[in-house]
């Protein structure tokens, strides 16, 4: 997720309905594709479609070919702690904006 995130920033996420998320939103889930159970991935949703939504690394130049489903879900990144001071991380329409 770099540049938005780095190595050493501290997450600060909080729960979130899946259906409020929206393209641009930081998220942090549990994958499917058979990492150990205690793996987590934080990625920028990209699209909504009809079966999940498409999550995508900042630094990555592919979406993830798995979708991300409600069940996986943890929480929304809305700020991160990095050197003593705590930053927004933009989602929503500000995010895709960072993104492009």
């Amino acid at each position: 997720m770099h540049p938005a995130l780095r190595r050493l920033d501290v997450l600060l996420a909080e729960p979130c309905a899946y259906e409020a998320l929206q393209p641009g939103d930081v998220v942090v889930f549990r994958p499917r594709d058979g990492r150990p159970p205690d793996s987590y991935v934080v990625h920028r949703i990209r699209r909504r479609t009809e079966r999940g939504l498409v999550t995508q690394g900042d630094a990555c130049a592919h979406p993830d070919t798995e979708l991300l489903r409600p069940e996986q879900l943890l929480g929304r990144v809305r700020r991160v702690l990095r050197g003593g001071r705590v930053r927004p991380v933009w989602g929503g329409r500000a995010g895709r904006l960072y993104h492009l």
